[in-house]
């Protein structure tokens, strides 16, 4: 889910924050943030298992149909994985940091009015 990777920044350039899922978990629920990303992470988890379920329980239309549905639903998961991978790599939401905040999911909170410019993090007054 793309919210989860692009909270850090949003909250960090202020109100732009508000619209993003993991601020409406928080208030919804009064969850703190790391909270807040454990309950869209299981929530994520749950619909990437139900995705698999439907998968495995459509009935047959005959071999020609049957391979371009299957075709089609590993066209759209590798969609949603690509895009979670790009997060990562991008330097996007991360800058250089990605693929280490990939493998061991942890990272600060950027403090307020910091946004990532070119190849650096700035104050949002120097950009």
């Amino acid at each position: 889910m793309n919210d989860m990777h692009s909270y850090n920044i949003e909250q960090s350039r202020g109100g732009v924050a508000g619209h993003n899922f993991i601020t409406v978990i928080m208030r919804e629920y009064g969850l703190t943030l790391q909270e807040a990303l454990y309950w869209v992470s299981g929530y994520t988890t749950k619909i990437m298992e139900n995705y698999v379920s439907d998968q495995r329980r459509l009935p047959s239309w005959g071999e020609t149909v049957d391979k371009a549905v299957e075709k089609y639903f590993d066209r759209v998961a590798r969609c949603v994985r690509g895009c979670d991978q790009w997060s990562y790599e991008s330097g996007r939401y991360y800058g250089k940091k990605g693929l280490k905040i990939q493998q061991t999911r942890k990272m600060a909170v950027y403090p307020k009015d910091i946004t990532y410019l070119g190849n650096k993090f700035v104050q949002v007054n120097e950009a």
